[in-house]
């Protein structure tokens, strides 16, 4: 099984490949801005900042969910220690 999980009900109007899931997963759990992952995968601007400003689009829930597994990881490590 992945590191990370990918699946959300709803589909991008960008049209995600599996590899464009997992890196924003990566990404959201770096803390990447918007205007720096529009350009790293060379998407439109505006229609990323669609996607990026609902909170229930694709691409809002994998960043969201990379930056709260990431976190996870961080705060269930610590709370073993």
């Amino acid at each position: 099984m992945s590191e990370y999980t990918t699946s959300t009900k709803n589909v991008s109007l960008i049209g995600l490949t599996e590899d464009d899931r997992v890196n924003l997963l990566k990404l959201g759990a770096l803390g990447w801005s918007e205007k720096d992952i529009a350009v790293y995968f060379g998407w439109d601007k505006e229609l990323f900042h669609l996607e990026y400003t609902n909170p229930d689009s694709e691409i809002s829930l994998l960043l969201l969910r990379g930056r709260l597994q990431e976190r996870a990881k961080v705060e269930m490590r610590l709370l073993s220690d």
